[in-house]
Parts: structure tokens; C-alpha cells; sequence
């Protein structure tokens, strides 16, 4: 069984494998300072923790855990909002539904859905959301 920690962590790995293997994208991680970068594309990570949900009958049998990562593919205004929409869409490519995450019991709940770009202040993100479950 893993736990919570175990996930995260395996979880941020692999978000930062995808970024290296994608010409090296800059990683904001939650609560971490973060300067983005004056051109190109970054990621802003961020992590929502569902509550857990017992699907046994009898007292202390087993429970699900579930959760959603946020990965934001943040751009400056004219940088071109289609880059960072094929961005989103190889995010959504990697992690499919039913996709182990790497050493844990975790896996891809659904496919991961992309929003439409979105302007806040100085950056347009297009976000991806992967919902994920494990066993406790």
C-alpha cells in the first residue's frame, strides 16, 4: 500500500520527467517562489486532495483516496495560446486513464481534461487535470 506522500512525490516525478523530456519546461511547484521566464512556456503544478471514501462494509475495511493534479501550461500574452494547448494535449496523452503512476498503487482515474485558455494578469494557462485514486 502506498501512501499519501508516496504518491505525490511519485506524482511530481513524473511531471518533472515530462518537462525534461520536453525541452526542459520550467516547473512551478506549490508553494515554491518562481520567477517565470520572460518568453516560452512554464508549468504551474498544483495538487487538490479529495477526502477519502470507504468502500467496504465492516468497519476498517478498505477506503479510496483520491485526488486531482493541476498542471497549468502558463504562457506570456502573444506568445501563442495553440503552444501551450499542444502542450495540454500531450499532458492529457501521457496520463490516460488507467495509467499506473510509477511505485505506487495509484492509478489515472479518467482522462485528463483540458480547459481553455484562461488570462490572469500577465500569463494565459491552459490547464490539465488529471484525476487519480488509490487504494489505503
Amino acid at each position: 500500500m502506498s501512501t499519501l506522500t508516496e504518491v505525490i512525490e511519485s506524482l511530481f516525478g513524473e511531471v518533472s520527467s515530462f518537462a525534461s523530456s520536453n525541452g526542459g519546461l520550467p516547473i512551478a511547484w506549490p508553494e515554491v517562489d518562481f520567477d517565470p521566464p520572460n518568453e516560452g512556456q512554464w508549468l504551474e503544478v498544483s495538487l487538490l486532495i479529495d477526502d477519502s471514501e470507504d468502500y467496504g462494509l465492516a468497519k476498517g475495511e478498505g477506503a479510496i483516496m483520491r485526488g486531482t493534479l493541476r498542471i497549468g501550461v502558463c504562457d506570456k500574452p502573444g506568445g501563442g495560446s495553440l503552444d501551450s494547448l499542444s502542450i495540454a494535449s500531450l499532458i492529457q496523452a501521457n496520463w490516460q486513464k488507467s495509467k499506473a503512476i510509477t511505485g505506487t498503487n495509484a492509478i489515472v482515474e479518467s482522462t485528463p481534461s483540458i480547459s481553455s485558455p484562461l488570462v490572469y494578469g500577465d500569463s494565459i494557462t491552459v490547464y490539465s487535470s488529471i484525476r487519480w485514486w488509490y487504494t489505503l
